[in-house]
This record gives C-alpha cells, sequence and structure tokens, in this order.
C-alpha cells in the first residue's frame, strides 16, 4: 500500500487539542484522487501547546482509509494513520513493508490523535476525521511554505486488507491559521540613547548608532572625532606663553647666515658669518624684545640732546 504525500493548509476543526481548537469548517481542500478528498486546517501551536492538524477524509466508496507521512513518497517506513470502520477506530500505524503483517499499530504511548471518528452513510460513501500534533514521532509535519510528501489508501473492505490501485502519493503545500489562543504582544519601544542591531541584505549583523528620542525631539549629535588624511585623531595643545624679556625654552631658535660687506678692500666680494636670529613663539616674549628696542632708541635720543645742547 502506498500512500500520497499531502501538504495541509492551515486552519483548524470545531475540535479541540489542549488549548487549541480546529474551526467549525474546514474550508482548504485538496482531491487525493478521483474518490478521495481531504479537507484539512493548521492552527499553529503556542508556548504551551504543539500546533495541530485538523483533517476530514471523505471517500465515494466504503472501506477503510488511511493517510501517511513519507518524505521518499513510499508506503515501507511511513508513519500512517488508518481508519476501520468494523472496529470503529482511527489510530496511527508505523509501515514496515508493504504486506499486512508489515502494518504494525503504534504503542499506547504513542496514541496521541484526537477528535477521531470514521462512519459511513447510506449512500456508501466513508469520512474519517482526526486531529494530530504537527511535530510528533519521526516525521513532523510542516505548515508553511513547504511542500510535506503524504501518502493514501483505500480499501474495499470494513477491515485492514489489500488495497489493491487505490493508494499512491502527493505533496501539498500548507497555509498557516493562528492559534485562536495565541496573542501577539508588542514591542517594546527602543530606550533613549542606545545602539540597535541591524541586519543587512546578506543577514549579516551591523552595529547602527542611533540618536537619543524624546517625543518627536531628536538630540542633537554630538561631535565627531576629525582625522587627517593619515587617518591619525588631530589633536591640539594651547602653548605656554613665555615670560616678556626672557627667553624661555617656548622660543624658537634657529640659526641663519648674517651677510657683511667687506668694506676694507671696497670690492664687492661679500662674506657671510653665521649668526643668530630668535622668533618668539607668542605675543608676550615679542613684547619683550619690543620693550628692550624702545628703550635703546630712547637712550640714543637723550645722548644726541645733550651732545646737541654742548
Amino acid at each position: 500500500m502506498k500512500f500520497l504525500p499531502s501538504t495541509l493548509s492551515l486552519l483548524a476543526l470545531g475540535q479541540t487539542a489542549g488549548q487549541l481548537s480546529c474551526p467549525s469548517e474546514l474550508t482548504s481542500n485538496h482531491t487525493v484522487s478521483n474518490s478521495l478528498t481531504m479537507h484539512y486546517a493548521v492552527v499553529l501551536g503556542t508556548s504551551n501547546e504543539k500546533g495541530i492538524l485538523c483533517a476530514r477524509f471523505e471517500s465515494q466508496t466504503t472501506g477503510w482509509i488511511g493517510w501517511g507521512i513519507n518524505p521518499s513518497g513510499e508506503m515501507r517506513g511511513a508513519e500512517a494513520v488508518i481508519g476501520l470502520p468494523a472496529e470503529n477506530k482511527v489510530s496511527k500505524y508505523i509501515l514496515y513493508s508493504q504486506n499486512a503483517n508489515g502494518v504494525v499499530e503504534m504503542d499506547a504511548a504513542n496514541q496521541t490523535l484526537m477528535d477521531t471518528s470514521i462512519t459511513q452513510d447510506a449512500e456508501g460513501r466513508t469520512t474519517m476525521t482526526f486531529t494530530k500534533y504537527l511535530d510528533e514521532d519521526r516525521y513532523g509535519i510542516f505548515p508553511n511554505n513547504f511542500r510535506n510528501s503524504f501518502i493514501y489508501a483505500q480499501g474495499s473492505s470494513d477491515d485492514l486488507g489489500y488495497h489493491g490501485s487505490t493508494r499512491g502519493n502527493f505533496r501539498l503545500d500548507l497555509g498557516t491559521t493562528m492559534a485562536p489562543t495565541m496573542s501577539m504582544a508588542p514591542s517594546p519601544s527602543p530606550t533613549a540613547g542606545t545602539t540597535e542591531i541591524v541586519e543587512n541584505a546578506n543577514a549579516t549583523d551591523v552595529t547602527a548608532n542611533i540618536t537619543a528620542v524624546v517625543g518627536n525631539e531628536t538630540e542633537v549629535d554630538l561631535p565627531e572625532v576629525v582625522e587627517d588624511a593619515n587617518a591619525t585623531d588631530v589633536s591640539y595643545t594651547t602653548p605656554s606663553p613665555t615670560p616678556a624679556g626672557t627667553f624661555g625654552a617656548a622660543s624658537n631658535v634657529t640659526m641663519s647666515p648674517t651677510v657683511a660687506k667687506n668694506n676694507t678692500t671696497g670690492d664687492s666680494n661679500e662674506t657671510t658669518t653665521p649668526g643668530i636670529a630668535f622668533t618668539p613663539t607668542d605675543s608676550a616674549s615679542s613684547a619683550g624684545f619690543y620693550s628692550l628696542g624702545l628703550g635703546s632708541v630712547l637712550l640714543g635720543v637723550i645722548a644726541l640732546v645733550f651732545g646737541i645742547a654742548m
């Protein structure tokens, strides 16, 4: 027997699973075969309860119905749900092989199906319903953006037997319905003056600095550190003044040549003798030089006046 993999769309039956419940109507459906239709819904889980699949299989014939999960799409190795009208029972099985002896009912601890039923009507149609956890046993059911692989089979008798050609597999992408009991907590507002982690297009963490915000007012950013062309932090040191009239270490002293004419011979040959020039580094030092020069001028004027008078 081969079951076709099918992906269920997400909703939930008017049945219950712990805190979760299925809708009264299963609006999603999939035509499994000419004689079998799957109606389904998925309810996502909460922090306290696992998500559920709510399913109803409607067969146009009498006989048992089987549905299972196997990524390979094969009967062997699948986990199945089988409904037997003769026993009025819907249970979970492991399919070890394709013969009857290989179809083994799971032990009681793994019989976790809820809201199960298998019924037949006067027109010869068989209906199997159940609610199943999405995440259990070896194979899980993925609710979003994933093509789950399912298998199916139908028997001609109400007891478990050979299915004949009425078996197969299929894939189905599920839709999602949020659990009615779930509530989304609001996201906390960013704290003023914090640093958030942002993701770029390649999902690499990027640090982004944000300024503190109060209401609709944005605080002014702090001044940035300026860097020179060599990416070295530029620093500025306030110079210390040198006392007037003194030559402190703060004064720049440079050696420069002094040019003098050879007046003895009267020729145009020039000789150079090294001289010393002092360059003050601040206004205080300059004031000292200016005061010394002015004193010299005054002394010269006084001497000139006395010379004339005499």
